[in-house]
């Protein structure tokens, strides 16, 4: 959990965005109250950062989470995709989102051998 090594400014952006990609797993698996809770979480936690905070243009992700929260409550988990054409790619080329270390305390996996 990289976002733990954050500065307490940044840790609710990073969290949000967790709770954005959590809430889609939850609507995967057929899970209404998981994915509006994560829906909630991530809505509250980004829109402080709103506009915009780290290259992201958070406007638009914020209205696709209001779209996938009247969605679940309508009772449908088909959810809009959270990130339009090129905003992910985007984020994911942010070299500003490359700032965090891997927590010390974390350990690797280590399979069954």
């Amino acid at each position: 959990m990289a976002w733990r090594a954050a500065t307490l400014q940044e840790r609710d952006f990073f969290q949000g965005l967790v709770h954005v990609a959590v809430a889609w797993y939850q609507a995967g698996r057929g899970n209404h109250a998981g994915c509006d809770r994560q829906l909630e979480k991530a809505q509250r936690r980004l829109g402080p950062y709103a506009p915009r905070h780290r290259d992201l243009e958070l406007g638009p992700l914020l209205d696709r989470l209001a779209e996938a929260r009247a969605s679940v409550a309508g009772g449908d988990l088909a959810l809009p995709e959270p990130f339009g054409p090129g905003e992910s790619s985007a984020l994911l080329a942010d070299e500003s989102l490359d700032v965090l270390e891997a927590d010390p305390l974390e350990r690797p996996v280590q399979e069954n051998a």
